[in-house]
């Protein structure tokens, strides 16, 4: 049964009703335990925990059963046990530890804003030991309520002394809502006792507590995205309508929220719009005859909130076939073009150079990709299906529809990678103008893949220029690599650009993002003499020579609550490099973590400052 939450949200908003917060903290009970009641939210903020215990590897005892000692073993048993239900921050916990006797007292953490009690972050060396936490609840009246729980890894939760859930896994991570289970509370003080044992990584738990009327409001507090659900990514030839729905994410009871949704071809044009609701079925209509990719881009509004985005991806007719047509087009494209490459003249040699690796990208791609159909793999075949085409027709397509469009240069034998794929994107009046400025950007380690043609996929930092409906007025390129960036690589990728692009030598620009923006200095200092201007975004010099860059203009960017690469790394670099005299800009982010890059890829401010930088001799 689905629920419209708009009315509910309203009427919970007038009453003065708090969502996503922490739950309503009172006095301390006489156990010394935080008091908490069940609000809106859910969510309790403040507890009491102990921990520390050991947490030893054993044999199970069956076959599923608990591989860890520390689920089974009661480490509350010297001040009372786990069936007491209670902790006291004045009574510390005795138990034997790896070293002899020792003790825990038991001490007040909160849980974050988004409600994850962090146990990792309140003991520190946190691999392979259990802890608890404890709070007590007070309650008008005996009632019923619902509680959600998420925990790394296993656990158990006790109310009142008695055990209401129990969970046993190798190893989780914490999600919320990934467990539900009723609770039963008394009126006035209920205690609430949590365990969780922990190996390694993460260690942690969501617990939240609803009254059925604050259902509908807590549903959507926990929607963190929307996806579209289709039957198939392959609709059939001469289909009329594309089918499916929005369902918001993590999955659980339907919810409905208003939406909409775009349909949109290859070349971004519209094909139809709609209204829409999550959790209701969806007809989509499409052109009558139409056949080709299909992305459906759809935006979802919450109350109070910023709205969801998102995008599917779809093909209408015969895929495989289409792949096949295509695929012989490459061949005959890379064929004639190899052959142009003894051809007499230069230019036309110089030509071929530049388009034999969007040939060859389109034979190894349409060679590799697998079965079923992938939505961002049609995407790619979406993008170089004309190119293709307009070259197995001996046009130059590249000179005739600028835009994005991946390449494949082939690497000598004993380097790291058979090939580097690459998206290249050339200004609108690329033929008339002359010679552009080059920009090169180097993705992050979520970017990696391992090496196939597939690794061209339209990343972050490929897809920017579609961010203004037309490409920017810079040769752009985009490379893809499986492990870490190697400058030899770099350099073959460089040289060819210069080769047989109309580049402009002096003024080659180079950023990148978290491992890109690591190789951005390694790759400068270790080659200054090539680049005109530097971006950096949350990334760190790890020892590089700085001196051999400090004549170079450079744009320091980081989210300072970043815990992948801290923003120490990034004002470190800054600061010598300002010791050396360099020329450098700043960007903090107060308020963002590691990924920063849409607050400087999506605007043309940080693009064209790139560019505007002519290349400087190194000083002897």
């Amino acid at each position: 049964m689905s629920c419209n939450v708009e009315f509910v949200l309203a009427c919970a908003a007038l009453c003065g009703m708090a969502f996503g917060c922490a739950a309503t903290a009172g006095e301390a009970g006489p156990a010394g335990a935080p008091v908490n009641r069940v609000t809106a939210s859910g969510f309790f903020q403040d507890w009491l925990v102990v921990g520390g215990f050991p947490n030893r590897q054993i044999q199970p005892e069956a076959e599923g059963g608990a591989s860890r000692d520390g689920y089974e073993r009661d480490f509350l048993a010297p001040v009372g046990g786990e069936s007491a239900g209670v902790l006291s921050a004045d009574k510390p916990v005795p138990f034997e530890g790896p070293g002899g006797p020792a003790e825990a007292r038991p001490f007040a953490f909160s849980a974050a804003s988004d409600g994850l009690l962090d146990l990792a972050e309140a003991f520190s060396d946190a691999e392979d030991q259990v802890a608890y936490a404890h709070c007590r609840v007070e309650s008008e009246r005996a009632e019923r309520v619902t509680a959600y729980f998420g925990s790394d890894d296993s656990a158990r939760v006790y109310v009142n002394g008695a055990l209401v859930h129990s969970v046993w896994t190798e190893g989780r991570a914490a999600v919320r809502w990934e467990d539900s289970f009723p609770v039963e509370l008394r009126e006035g003080m209920n205690d609430l006792l949590v365990k969780v044992e922990q190996r390694v990584g993460g260690w942690g738990f969501y617990l939240e507590l609803y009254r059925e009327a604050d259902m509908a409001v807590a549903r959507v507090s926990r929607i963190d995205g929307v996806s579209f659900e289709a039957p198939s990514l392959v609709l059939p030839a001469g289909a009329t309508a594309l089918s499916g729905s929005l369902q918001p994410q993590p999955a659980g009871e339907p919810v409905e929220l208003p939406a909409s949704v775009t349909l949109h071809d290859a070349d971004n044009g519209t094909l139809s719009s709609h209204d829409a609701r999550t959790s209701a079925p969806l007809s989509l209509e499409l052109p009558a005859d139409y056949e080709g990719y299909v992305e459906a881009r759809y935006r979802v509004r919450l109350p109070g909130r910023e709205p969801l985005t998102g995008d599917a991806r779809f093909y209408v007719g015969d895929y495989a076939a289409a792949k096949a047509d295509l695929l012989e087009k490459a061949h005959a494209a890379v064929a004639r073009l190899r052959k142009e490459l003894d051809d007499p003249d230069p230019a036309v040699q110089r030509s071929a150079r530049r388009q034999l690796p969007v040939a060859r990208l389109g034979e190894e791609w349409l060679a590799w990709d697998p079965e079923p159909p992938v939505g961002k793999n049609m995407e790619v075949f979406a993008r170089m299906r004309p190119a293709i085409e307009a070259l197995a027709r001996g046009e130059d397509y590249q000179l005739a529809h600028p835009g994005n469009v991946p390449a494949l240069m082939d690497l000598p034998e004993g380097m790291a990678m058979p090939g580097m794929t690459f998206w290249v994107s050339l200004p609108v009046d690329y033929g008339s103008g002359g010679p552009w400025p080059v920009i090169i950007h180097l993705h992050g380690s979520g970017g990696r893949r391992p090496w196939t043609p597939g690794t061209a996929h339209p990343h972050e930092g490929a897809l920017w220029n579609y961010k203004f409906g037309v490409p920017m007025p810079y040769i752009c390129i985009t490379p893809a690599t499986n492990a870490r960036w190697d400058t030899e690589i770099l350099d073959l990728l460089l040289d060819h650009v210069l080769d047989v692009y109309d580049a402009d030598p002096d003024r080659v620009a180079l950023t990148g993002f978290s491992m890109g923006g690591f190789a951005t200095y390694t790759w400068s200092t270790r080659r200054p003499e090539r680049f005109s201007a530097l971006a950096v975004l949350s990334g760190a010099a790890r020892g590089n020579d700085l001196s051999r860059i400090a004549h170079i203009p450079i744009w320091i960017c980081h989210g300072e609550r970043d815990q992948a690469v801290s923003v120490e790394g990034g004002r470190a670099a800054g600061a010598e490099l300002e010791r050396l005299g360099a020329d450098v800009r700043y960007t903090w982010h107060p308020d963002l973590g590691h990924g920063i890059q849409a607050s400087h890829q999506h605007t043309e401010e940080f693009w064209a400052w790139l560019a505007s930088h002519k290349r400087k001799p190194a000083p002897e």
